[in-house]
């Protein structure tokens, strides 16, 4: 009977093993897959529903309660009132709201195990990366955050509930000794993957072909980041002598078009009547970094020392598509900058006219009649 009792037992701690184990990889996240589920500079809340209610302690306050999403809004309030129906009041999870209950839903999807059945201490020497810090700063209220960078005496957190109702944060950093520790949930394990090492994506980048003058032209390039765009930078230089006169400058946000822009002036390149060449570098709040190489462009439209240079053929109405090559076949192309047969060689005549010839198979462009011929 006993034999028969163990072996019950020991079959449904197996069970209980693999289970749990299902439950941990299913819900276990990386750190930027959390950034990305919960994007910084959005508010962790919920409209309210009709089942709403208030009360501490517990793990949800009405079928509308939303742990795993955010919205665009603040809370409506963080005084214990009940929000009026449809108004963003506060998430909550593991039976806290706020900041303890997002820094509970990060420790939760990470390590897949609810951060009330770690282990508490408050000896700050022994926190790692991973852990939840609950804590003071001079006569403020507790605050709890999810650590996910440790750095000498530096702290680098994910948080809610800083600066505004709810309002989601990354990366913000402080020192150990400018707080008090009121206790530290002890994670499973050090947390490993915490810096964000994702790079900016740039969507779109061009020259607006409208804004060419005698003068400058405007550079356009949209970005997006899972962290945040910290700043875009668009060096500059001419063709005449190398990289001798490259000036690296950052681009302004146009809030409007939700892009960055960048006037490339030639006043500040000598005012070089020749080919510009601009790069867009983005650069995201973590530090990592992106680059997209724009085509060459001559300055200020056609001048008459321009000399000889290589070009893509852009329609005039649509800088998506370019005069290119097939075989021996002058066709239009979708735009591609690792294609060489959309790229055409302008050379200079002593009568001031040019030959245009495909650099990939030296197929000529008859520009006054529009023929094609095989030099």
């Amino acid at each position: 009977m006993k034999k028969k009792t163990l072996i019950i037992f020991l079959t449904l701690i197996i069970l209980g093993i693999i289970q749990i184990i299902f439950i941990k990889e299913a819900q276990a996240l990386t750190v930027n897959e959390l950034r990305k589920k919960f994007p910084n500079g959005k508010y962790w809340n919920h409209p309210a529903g009709q089942d709403h209610y208030y009360q501490y302690g517990i793990i949800d306050q009405g079928k509308c309660n939303n742990p795993d999403g955010w919205t665009n809004s603040p809370c409506n309030a963080h005084n214990g009132t009940t929000a009026g129906f449809g108004k963003n009041d506060c998430n909550s999870f593991d039976r806290a709201q706020q900041c303890t209950g997002f820094a509970r839903k990060l420790f939760f999807d990470y390590y897949g195990t609810y951060a009330t059945s770690a282990k508490i201490h408050t000896n700050i020497n022994n926190l790692k990366p991973g852990d939840i810090l609950r804590y003071k700063r001079g006569n403020s209220g507790g605050h709890d955050v999810w650590i996910i960078g440790i750095n000498g005496d530096n702290i680098t957190v994910a948080e809610c509930n800083w600066g505004d109702r709810c309002i989601i944060s990354w990366d913000r950093t402080f020192s150990k000794s400018s707080i008090t520790v009121e206790k530290i949930y002890s994670a499973p394990r050090a947390l490993t993957d915490g810096k964000d090492l994702e790079p900016p994506v740039i969507t779109e980048g061009y020259v607006d072909m409208s804004s060419i003058s005698q003068n400058g032209y405007k550079i356009i390039a949209r970005v997006t980041d899972n962290t945040g765009v910290e700043k875009v930078l668009f060096p500059t230089w001419t063709n005449k002598n190398g990289q001798d006169d490259i000036i690296w400058k950052a681009g302004t946000y146009n809030a409007q078009i939700n892009a960055w822009e960048f006037w490339v002036k030639k006043s500040e390149h000598n005012n070089e009547l020749d080919l510009y060449n601009t790069h867009i570098y983005a650069y995201d709040t973590s530090g990592n970094s992106s680059f997209k190489t724009l085509s060459a462009i001559p300055m200020g439209g056609i001048v008459a020392n321009l000399g000889s240079f290589n070009a893509r053929i852009v329609l005039n109405k649509d800088s998506n598509y370019v005069v290119g090559v097939n075989n021996s076949n002058v066709v239009l192309k979708i735009k591609n900058n690792s294609d060489n047969s959309q790229i055409w060689k302008f050379t200079r005549n002593n009568d001031g006219s040019y030959y245009i010839e495909n650099t990939s198979n030296g197929t000529a462009l008859d520009v006054l009649n529009g023929t094609r011929k095989k030099w």
